[in-house]
């Protein structure tokens, strides 16, 4: 998704990639590409945003979230988004704020339309693109290991 943008993508900082997803039993199928701005549907379409200074693209906790809910088709609670944004850590996220050395791509950010790769005004987390692939798996696999200990089935009840 970072390469081959189009000068309209570019200029805005954003390229807006719209996932689906098919599952058959336990196995989640997924499968993404671009999409300009009129076509996007409003479930399972992430930002991927160019940080021009950094010479990268990334995503927003905010999306990751959004992605991760379509792809398990739930609406997460509370605990089990600290419970994985909690494990995102381990990848080492960018914290970009609206003072200091990261407040031109904070501004990049606040600016987009919809649909909004934030939620917050304060403060930001970002991950580089390439390691969205391992977080969706880290993340879906802590999901469902939290949902069976919790409805209490564990492996071998």
């Amino acid at each position: 998704m970072a390469k081959h943008w189009s000068q309209d993508e570019l200029d805005a900082r954003r390229r807006l990639v719209q996932f689906r997803r098919s599952q058959s039993g336990a196995t989640i199928t997924t499968s993404f590409g671009p999409v300009s701005p009129e076509h996007y549907l409003n479930s399972g379409c992430v930002s991927c945003i160019l940080w021009e200074e950094k010479g990268g693209c990334y995503i927003t906790s905010t999306d990751i979230f959004v992605l991760l809910e379509f792809l398990l088709g739930v609406r997460m609670s509370k605990e089990q988004k600290d419970r994985i944004r909690r494990n995102l850590e381990n990848f080492k996220p960018t914290t970009i704020s609206k003072s200091g050395d990261t407040e031109k791509f904070f501004n990049v950010i606040m600016k987009f339309p919809n649909p909004m790769p934030r939620i917050l005004i304060i403060a930001i987390k970002v991950f580089p693109w390439e390691v969205l692939g391992h977080v969706l798996i880290k993340s879906i696999s802590k999901y469902y290991a939290s949902t069976l200990v919790s409805s209490g089935q564990e492996a071998g009840q």
